[in-house]
């Protein structure tokens, strides 16, 4: 229920205008003030609705927020940024493939390389899938990607981000690479800077 609220789909506000919108011109029009009573406070409820859904983030929209923010800041090269995001032990891996870096730190020290060693110049993300499943956050992101030295111009890669609540607090636990280009696995693991 707290979600039909605070993250509301688009049709439940429609749907509360449209009836209460018919109502209050019908009872209006036959001068039939039980009805046009009746209207008027369905299209009030559907603009408190799109209002508390508008001003109030629930967790999962917080957590696409912070995904979002988490690319960009890797466009900007704003590693503090990035640091404050990421949970201290987060992980990156590959699917199908090993796991990359086991730390914050390597995390954003291999994102500094990558950004050098492939000149990433501008960041676009083109889709968002955002799901909960209890304390379970994932996020999967597809972004494309301009470059200097990359080989080619633009990249197109996906990306699953794993939040993890701990008390009121959610947290970046997993990243994981879907995709680079049409490579994935091993092949896209190798595009991955090694730590040092």
């Amino acid at each position: 229920m707290t979600n039909l609220l605070f993250n509301t789909p688009w049709w439940l506000p429609t749907l509360l205008l449209g009836v209460g919108a018919v109502l209050f011109w019908t009872g209006n029009r036959r001068q039939e003030s039980g009805i046009r009573s009746v209207g008027l406070p369905l299209i009030a409820l559907a603009v408190v609705v799109c209002t508390v859904s508008y001003l109030v983030d629930t967790d999962l929209e917080k957590c696409v927020k912070r995904s979002k923010a988490l690319v960009y800041d890797v466009e900007k090269q704003d590693w503090a940024g990035m640091q404050a995001i990421l949970d201290p032990h987060c992980t990156v891996s590959v699917l199908n493939s090993a796991e990359l870096y086991a730390d914050r730190a390597t995390i954003i020290n291999a994102a500094k390389a990558a950004v050098d060693r492939y000149g990433v110049k501008n960041v676009r993300i083109f889709s968002t899938n955002a799901e909960q499943t209890g304390s379970i956050i994932t996020i999967t992101l597809g972004v494309l990607s301009d470059h200097d030295n990359a080989g080619v111009g633009t990249i197109n890669t996906a990306w699953q981000l794993e939040w993890q609540q701990s008390g009121d607090h959610w947290s970046l636990v997993r990243i994981t690479n879907l995709k680079i280009g049409n490579t994935t696995g091993d092949a896209a693991s190798a595009q991955f800077p090694r730590p040092r």
